[in-house]
């Protein structure tokens, strides 16, 4: 699709577009989905190493395990390839930031039972801790939820309420990156997020409290916040701006719009997650 900006981002948003419409109906994440095949191979990882030392003292063929679907915020669309774990240990808070993708740092709290969803979004975990509040994480990415499950039964199935396995509709709920979304005019891309159950309350101006923060694009503008909504110059003027963000989204707008230079370089160095402005390059 003709873009606004820049072939850099072209191709990123084409990149973004294929990944929507694979997974999630045209769902949500771009540079997250990168991280997918390391949390994969993450998640293999820990079942291997995990959890061992927690089984339960089962007759037969008896097992201790949870079971669930994880779905898109809007609790409708099933999930797959997300890391499902039993965290031992406290997990750590995210920061926001552009970083490159692929890191197990990503996946904290020493798992000590996980699995990967199928692609109906099910999952099973075995030889899980029983007891009563028996903590549960979902992430793929920087998305993350977590959860208590009240109580877990030794050597018998417990069935998780899809009420706790759906992602985060707002920060209250859990984990959701920090995006900066550049409507166009030939593009709804906000509304896609909206569809995957991304609450109204974290769309704002970048002034505000909200995980995604809205810029017009500078050619032929989409949607805005408000009348304070700021062009994307402000977004694509500075390194410092773009490296506040996990992730950035650019919607259509449909003609060619080309940045400066100087902008086209903040962007490639963004998309490339080099160090910029004394940020360290971390994982995302």
């Amino acid at each position: 699709m003709p873009n606004s900006n820049s072939i850099v981002c072209a191709k990123h948003v084409l990149a973004i577009r294929s990944e929507l419409r694979r997974t999630m109906s045209r769902c949500f994440w771009s540079r997250e989905i990168a991280t997918l095949a390391t949390q994969i191979w993450v998640g293999i990882l820990l079942l291997s190493a995990g959890a061992l030392g927690n089984a339960q003292t089962c007759t037969g063929s008896a097992m201790t395990t949870i079971t669930g679907t994880v779905y898109a915020p809007n609790g409708i669309d099933p999930l797959p390839q997300v890391l499902v774990y039993v965290p031992g240990e406290p997990v750590a808070p995210f920061t926001n930031g552009v970083a490159c993708d692929g890191s197990a740092q990503l996946v904290t709290g020493s798992p000590i039972a996980s699995a990967i969803t199928a692609v109906d979004g099910s999952f099973t975990l075995v030889n899980v801790p029983s007891g009563t509040n028996i903590p549960l994480v979902i992430q793929i990415g920087r998305w993350r939820r977590q959860v208590v499950i009240p109580s877990v039964t030794a050597c018998v199935n417990t069935a998780v309420q899809a009420s706790l396995t759906h992602f985060p509709t707002s920060q209250a709920e859990g984990d959701i990156p920090k995006v900066a979304l550049v409507t166009g005019s030939a593009d709804g891309l906000e509304c896609v997020l909206r569809k995957i159950g991304i609450a109204d309350s974290e769309f704002t101006d970048p002034i505000g409290s909200g995980r995604i923060n809205i810029y017009l694009g500078a050619g032929s503008p989409g949607a805005a916040i408000d009348a304070n909504t700021p062009s994307e110059a402000q977004l694509e003027g500075t390194q410092s701006s773009l490296n506040q963000y996990n992730q950035v989204m650019f919607a259509c707008q449909g003609g060619q719009y080309d940045p400066s230079s100087a902008f086209q370089s903040n962007l490639i160095v963004y998309a490339n997650a080099k160090e910029a402005a004394g940020l360290p390059i971390e994982p995302t």
